[in-house]
C-alpha cells in the first residue's frame, strides 16, 4: 500500500470512529474500547510535541501538549487557535479522534522545504 492510501484509510478510520462510534455529549467506556479496536490511539499512547491525524468537526491534524490537541480553525476571514480534547477526556463538546502519529511526515516535509 502506498503512502496516500495508508493515510487515506487512517483518516477514513477516524472519520467513521467520529460519526458513527463516538455519541456527543457522553462517551461510554464500551464506545471507547470499540473505538480503541477500531484503530484509535489512547491518550496514554500519545507523545507530547507530537502531531496527529485524526478528525474532528474542524481539524484532520493536531499537536498534541500532553493534555490537550491544539489545532487551527479557520473563523470567516482568518486562523484562530483552538484546544480540543482526546476523546476519552469527553466534556460533551467536539472531540479529535487521533488515528496516526505523522510527526516525521511533517518534519521531513519541513526540511525539504
Amino acid at each position: 500500500m502506498d503512502n496516500l492510501n495508508f493515510l487515506t484509510t487512517k483518516y477514513d478510520q477516524a472519520l467513521y470512529i467520529y460519526d458513527e462510534v463516538l455519541p456527543r455529549g457522553g462517551i461510554s467506556n464500551e464506545a471507547l474500547k470499540r473505538a480503541y479496536d477500531l484503530g484509535m490511539l489512547a491518550s496514554n499512547q500519545m507523545r507530547m510535541g507530537h502531531y496527529y491525524l485524526g478528525y474532528s468537526r474542524n481539524a484532520n491534524m493536531a499537536h498534541w501538549n500532553g493534555e490537550v490537541f491544539a489545532i487551527t480553525v479557520w473563523e470567516q476571514t482568518q486562523w484562530l487557535f483552538d484546544e480540543i480534547v482526546h476523546p476519552d477526556q469527553d466534556e460533551g463538546f467536539d472531540i479529535f479522534v487521533p488515528t496516526l502519529d505523522i510527526t516525521q511526515v511533517i518534519d521531513t516535509a519541513l526540511k525539504a522545504w
